[in-house]
Parts: structure tokens; C-alpha cells; sequence
């Protein structure tokens, strides 16, 4: 037997979260995502630096490919 489910026919199931566990999660998230960006940026920056040396080598002949 096949039953067509609607809105309201499955029980809801809320975790017993409190409003203060709730916001210290939005606190901690909000931290690292805070250590992401800056971990990205340094990143982002290393690289940038690299590229110049990177594309010299490339074009310079230093990296060939063996076929």
C-alpha cells in the first residue's frame, strides 16, 4: 500500500538546543570562518608572489615535458 505524504503528517523532532548553545555555535562558526579568510588571503598572497618566478621557469624552457 502506497500513502501520499503532506505537509503536517510526519511528527516534527526539535532537539532540546537552548537559545544560548545556539549562539555560541554562531560565535565559534563565525570565528573560524574568520581563520579561513585570513589562512586564504595568506595564501592567496604567497602565490601571487610565486607566479612570476613560476612562469619564468615555464617559459623559459626549465620545464619540459618528455613525450
Amino acid at each position: 500500500m502506497i500513502m501520499s505524504l503532506r505537509d503536517g503528517d510526519l511528527p516534527s523532532k526539535q532537539s532540546p538546543v537552548s537559545r544560548g548553545d545556539c549562539f555560541a555555535t554562531c560565535a565559534r562558526n563565525d570565528m573560524q570562518t574568520a581563520s579561513l579568510r585570513e589562512s586564504q588571503s595568506a595564501t592567496g598572497e604567497e602565490l601571487d608572489a610565486l607566479l612570476p618566478s613560476v612562469l619564468d621557469r615555464a617559459f623559459s624552457g626549465k620545464y619540459r615535458i618528455k613525450t
